[in-house]
């Protein structure tokens, strides 16, 4: 089995960031056959990495090894890289769900072994801001082709680079930071500020969080499509809760 890549997307504290870690396990003959190291690939070969988000608009925004850092692999393995609303073209973090394809890319693969329908991306390591033509296209640094039943490309300068995709996985991930912090804003209210307002506080808030839990419970099962239709909406209430009756 071929190498099978893994990752998780975590929320930062304050909803300013999502934290991205791969999270593909060390080669094991019976629990991670997928995983790094003989005889699949190493953390060590991989030469590209991209994100692909598709937005809930449907937006697609494609990061990098340009785009972030230069590298979109943590490494060592266990460390994790932090990508900003800034970077998915966005001003915030919104409360809803998103979708993410991860890519891994090895090798640097010779003029004449481009294979039939295969995907590659293009890279300058020395930065010679050079290209490589492919079938009649020109591509530069951070782009990407599908093979055709051409095999041969041809190099701008000798020191650019054509890895292969070795291994891509697609998840959604959602995001509820918002929600939950204008939740704990209205828990912590005081209670004379709370008193100036009618509002049925206890029971709102009661209902605000089992909803959070719900909503995290039914996308942690699968329920996909239930939960990023919940946290929108639990949000869009939040809000207008939190700016009716507080502070």
């Amino acid at each position: 089995m071929a190498l099978q890549v893994e990752y998780k997307i975590t929320q930062g504290a304050e909803c300013d960031k999502i934290i991205f870690e791969d999270t593909t396990p060390v080669f094991d003959a019976v629990t991670a056959l997928g995983g790094y190291g003989a005889p699949n690939v190493t953390r060590a070969n991989i030469t590209a990495t991209q994100f692909i988000f598709t937005l809930p608009d449907s937006t697609i925004v494609t990061l990098n090894q340009l785009a972030i850092n230069k590298n979109c692999l943590p490494d060592p393995a266990g460390s994790v890289k932090d990508i900003f609303p800034s970077d998915m073209g966005l001003t915030a973090l919104l409360d809803e769900c998103h979708e993410m394809e991860y890519e891994v890319y090895v090798g640097d693969i010779a003029s004449g072994s481009i294979v039939l329908d295969k995907k590659y991306i293009v890279l300058d390591p020395t930065g010679t801001a050079s290209t490589v033509t492919y079938d009649g296209n020109t591509f530069k640094e951070g782009d990407t082709f599908i093979g055709t039943a051409v095999t041969t490309y041809t190099e701008g300068n000798a020191l650019m680079e054509v890895s292969a995709l070795e291994s891509s996985v697609t998840n959604k991930f959602i995001v509820w930071c918002n929600v939950r912090n204008l939740i704990k804003s209205l828990a912590l209210t005081t209670v004379k500020e709370k008193c100036q307002k009618e509002c049925d506080w206890v029971d709102e808030l009661f209902r605000l969080n089992m909803e959070l839990d719900y909503t995290l419970l039914a996308f942690s099962n699968g329920m996909n499509d239930c939960a990023c239709t919940s946290i929108k909406e639990l949000s869009k209430e939040a809000v207008e809760f939190f700016n009716k009756c507080c502070c």
